[in-house]
């Protein structure tokens, strides 16, 4: 396999692995100075940290994953497996044609490794003069209904996405917040 489908596999990881590793995240006990900690800032990037959330062990394949930590589940299939809102930022190199080629790939990638995947919304936004593709799904998982919002960011050849990752029924509570965090996403 090249680095490209890696990189999108390990976006589709992601998502999976959320699901499961969320439930061990919970345990994780937080300092006082992670709880006032309001952004993460890794080599290449920074992100902003809302408050509640917490920087967890990042999920393989990704450069940072942050965790709704606070977050009180109702979904009771959700809260069994341990599921807590979270986003995570994975990097790739950008060796497409052009970007819809690029942003094609992925879409592809999640239809044929989520059959029952849905795309609701897709749409370029220019958000502090960066141009930033975001792509809506719906993806039905262990009988839960997700919502993942990805958040692509191509700049030369370096591409940054961001999966935002919470409940369906969470969605309207979430995605101002997802779209902010977003817009505030610096490379260095």
């Amino acid at each position: 396999m090249n680095k490209k489908t890696l990189i999108i596999l390990g976006i589709l990881f992601i998502i999976l692995a959320g699901l499961v590793l969320a439930y061990f995240f919970i345990f994780k006990k937080t300092s006082p100075e992670q709880n006032a900690q309001t952004e993460i800032n890794k080599d290449g990037f920074v992100i902003q940290l809302p408050g509640g959330w917490v920087e967890v062990e990042a999920v393989m394949g990704s450069f940072a994953t942050a965790m709704n930590n606070k977050e009180q589940i109702n979904n009771a299939d959700a809260a069994k497996i341990g599921f807590r809102s979270y986003y995570s930022v994975v990097y790739d190199t950008f060796n497409e044609k052009t970007d819809n080629d690029y942003l094609e790939k992925i879409e592809t990638s999640l239809k044929g490794n989520f059959p029952e995947v849905k795309i609701s919304k897709e749409e370029d936004k220019n958000m502090d003069g960066e141009p930033i593709y975001f792509m809506e799904a719906d993806i039905i998982q262990q009988d839960i209904d997700f919502k993942v919002l990805l958040a692509v960011n191509i700049k030369d050849k370096d591409v940054w996405i961001i999966s935002f990752n919470t409940l369906k029924e969470s969605w309207d509570e979430y995605k101002n917040l997802f779209h902010q965090i977003a817009g505030n996403f610096q490379i260095k």
